[in-house]
């Protein structure tokens, strides 16, 4: 099984935050959601627009379907 180890450099961090910037700017904000709150990528890619904008996200976990 592959494994994905998280980014640790702070160098590479800023690297990728500027190669994203400069590609798309949605997958930037997606990896300034994903190295800030740790929320799992399932959870980001549900994200909305106006979800964003308030003051505070409301993630509730739901059961898996068997």
């Amino acid at each position: 099984m592959n494994y994905v180890q998280p980014i640790r450099v702070s160098e590479k961090i800023d690297a990728m935050k500027v190669y994203l910037k400069n590609k798309r700017e949605r997958d930037y904000m997606l990896f300034l959601i994903g190295i800030s709150v740790g929320l799992r990528i399932a959870d980001i890619l549900k994200l909305r627009k106006e979800d964003v904008l308030k003051s505070h996200i409301d993630i509730r976990k739901q059961r898996q379907k068997a």
